[in-house]
C-alpha cells in the first residue's frame, strides 16, 4: 500500500528571516530572497555540507518508505518549483502550485486545502473512500527516517489493519530539551480522552510529522467553511466527533512514543535561525 507525503512550503518565514537572521552563501545561480524551505543547513551526523532544508526532508521521507512527496508551494513558489525540478527531479518529488481559488496566505490549513484540491482535480485522490495514508509535514522539519518508516512502513500496515486513522509521534524521552513553542499533544487531543492515557502524555510535544488517513484530511478541510485556520483545532473537532468512547480511541489514533524509535532518534523544527544554530551546534 503506497504512502504519499504532503509537505507545506507556502509560508513567508517571517519569524525565520526576522531578528537574528544571517545570510549564508547560496548555490551558484541562486540569490536572495529564497523560500525558507531552500535555506541551506547542515545536519549533525550527515556530513558538514549544507543543503536546503527541503532536500534533507525529502531524502528522509523517501528513505523512510514514502512513495511520492507532494510539495505545496506559495510564497516564492517558482523557486521551490525550480529546485524540485532541477535538484529533486529523479526523487518522486512534485511541486504543487498555489490554488487559484484558495488563499494560502491565510494559514497552513488553506495551503493544505489547495494541495488536496489539486490532488483531487488531477485524479490522485480519486474518491472519498480512497484508502490511503498521507504523511503531513512542514517544510522546515529535519526528521529521522526511522520515524517515517515507523509511520509509513511495515509497522503502519498493522496500524491500518486496526483501523487507525491518525498516527502522531510524541517526544517523551528523558533529558531531552524541548522548546516551548512546539505543539503539545493536548492541542489535538480531545479533553475527554486525557484520562484514558498516561497523565503526562497530553503535555508531550508533538513531532510535526503526522500520518493521517485521507478521509481525516478531507474532513479537516471542511473547517475552512467555518472560518477555522488552525489544523490542530479542526483535527481535534474531527476526533471528538468520530471517536465514540475511550475503548475505541486507541484503534483510531495511534500515539507513537519517540522512546520506541530509540535514544538516537532526532527531529528539529527549524522555525527560527536560532533553531538552526542549535541543531548545527550538536555536530
Amino acid at each position: 500500500m503506497p504512502t504519499d507525503a504532503i509537505v507545506l512550503a507556502a509560508g513567508e518565514g517571517a519569524r525565520f528571516f526576522g531578528t537574528g537572521f544571517e545570510e549564508r552563501p547560496l548555490p551558484p545561480g541562486w540569490e536572495y530572497p529564497v523560500p525558507k524551505a531552500l535555506f541551506p543547513v547542515s545536519v549533525p551526523g550527515a556530513g558538514a555540507e549544507r543543503r536546503p532544508m527541503l532536500e534533507h526532508l525529502v531524502k528522509s521521507l523517501h528513505e523512510g518508505g514514502v512513495e511520492t512527496v507532494w510539495i505545496a508551494t506559495g510564497h516564492l513558489g517558482e523557486k521551490v518549483d525550480a529546485f524540485v525540478r532541477e535538484a529533486l527531479g529523479g526523487s518522486n518529488a512534485r511541486a504543487i502550485p498555489p490554488h487559484p481559488s484558495i488563499d494560502h496566505r491565510k494559514g497552513p490549513l488553506y495551503t493544505l486545502a489547495g494541495a488536496l484540491d489539486y490532488l483531487n482535480e488531477n485524479g490522485v485522490l480519486s474518491s472519498q473512500g480512497f484508502d490511503k495514508m498521507v504523511m503531513l509535514s512542514p517544510a522546515d522539519l529535519i526528521i529521522d527516517r526511522k520515524a517515517v518508516w515507523y509511520m509509513a512502513g511495515n509497522p503502519a500496515r498493522g496500524m491500518m489493519a486496526s483501523r487507525s486513522r491518525v498516527h502522531v509521534i510524541v517526544e517523551n524521552r528523558p533529558n531531552v530539551a524541548i522548546k516551548g513553542v512546539h505543539t503539545r499533544l493536548d492541542s489535538i487531543f480531545p479533553p475527554r480522552f486525557h484520562q484514558a492515557v498516561d497523565p503526562a502524555m497530553p503535555g508531550w510535544p508533538v513531532v510535526p510529522l503526522v500520518a493521517v488517513h485521507v478521509d481525516v484530511l478531507m474532513g479537516a478541510i471542511d473547517g475552512i467553511a467555518r472560518g477555522r485556520t488552525k489544523f490542530a483545532e479542526v483535527l481535534a473537532d474531527w476526533l471528538d466527533t468520530n471517536i465514540r468512547d475511550e475503548h475505541e480511541f486507541r484503534f483510531e489514533v495511534n500515539v507513537i512514543q519517540s522512546i520506541f524509535l530509540g535514544d538516537k532518534f532526532y527531529w528539529y523544527d527549524l522555525d527560527t535561525m536560532d533553531a538552526v544554530r542549535a541543531m548545527e551546534g550538536q555536530a
